[in-house]
């Protein structure tokens, strides 16, 4: 986990245990179970579980990320995260003067190899998914000092343990140290499209659309982190979560504050007090978040 400010080069199990530790020790609840079935109700939202829970609410906040489909070559997953990465931004700096080697999977996808370019003069962009790829792009490809590799890739090389190349469809090796792949996105976004929140258009495909705050066009459902915003990295999907909570929080406080105010008014009307007002915040339930 790179670029998160005192926590580069963290592991990302860690920071989740940290996260978990955390949240118990002020008395926060988490459920590891998932979330199967997500439906408005008249009182907010009711979430049944995949053992079979009940939650209810007055609110739910979405914050369950992405998958990376990785292309279906021989050795790939096994090297996800360590010979094999995909982020520039993540994972640039510590392959300077390594040997590089970009797996694209689109024409988009061969700008990666002129992001990394400043890190390394020994870059091998694979474009066996995607040929043919367009004369133009290859000729500045080469142009910066970018070897274009057209043989289809059958799988990783290791020594073992360690990512030492790509071994092609002629059955030759092209040794690399490291791999930025080009995995495709995939929302894990279930829970949202079950209440049917609107959608955005993005560069990799229709996302969840929210406002600056989280929320989503169903009120009471909030998205964060990668659920809303496929480009945030580690501090920007943590700070979305910061930034979701406080509009929250106000939420639930001026809805209290204003069935107080209503209270109030009916008290010096003189009209019986003793019947719930629609804006009457109901006792919390139980919650756990979305998605598991």
């Amino acid at each position: 986990m790179h670029g998160v400010l005192s926590r580069d080069g963290y592991s990302p199990l860690d920071l989740v245990s940290d996260g978990y530790r955390e949240v118990r020790a002020v008395d926060g609840v988490i459920v590891n179970d998932s979330v199967m079935t997500t439906r408005a109700t008249s009182d907010g939202f009711e979430l049944v579980t995949e053992q079979g829970m009940v939650a209810t609410a007055r609110h739910i906040i979405v914050a369950t990320g992405v998958r990376d489909e990785l292309p279906e070559i021989r050795g790939l997953v096994e090297q996800w995260g360590r010979g094999v990465v995909s982020c520039p931004y993540c994972d640039g700096y510590e392959s300077t003067g390594r040997r590089i080697g970009v797996l694209a999977a689109s024409v988009a996808g061969l700008h990666k190899a002129h992001m990394l370019r400043s890190y390394s003069d020994d870059i091998t962009v694979f474009t066996g998914l995607v040929e043919p790829i367009p004369e133009a792009d290859r000729a500045v490809l080469e142009e910066r000092g970018i070897l274009v590799e057209t043989r289809a890739v059958t799988h990783v090389v290791t020594d073992g343990h360690t990512l030492t190349g790509l071994g092609l469809a002629d059955g030759t090796t092209t040794p690399v140290d490291v791999v930025f792949a080009d995995p495709s996105l995939v929302a894990l976004d279930e829970p949202l499209r079950q209440l049917g929140v609107d959608r955005t258009n993005t560069p990799v495909g229709p996302w969840t659309a929210v406002d600056p705050a989280g929320r989503t066009s169903v009120k009471g459902v909030w998205a964060v982190g990668n659920a809303a915003n496929p480009a945030a990295l580690v501090p920007t999907a943590a700070g979305s979560g910061a930034t979701t909570a406080q509009a929250l929080n106000a939420e639930l406080v001026a809805t209290d504050v204003a069935a107080a105010a209503a209270r109030v008014a009916q008290a010096s009307s003189g009209a019986p007090n003793n019947v719930l007002t629609d804006d009457e915040p109901e006792t919390a339930g139980s919650t756990v978040p979305a998605g598991g």
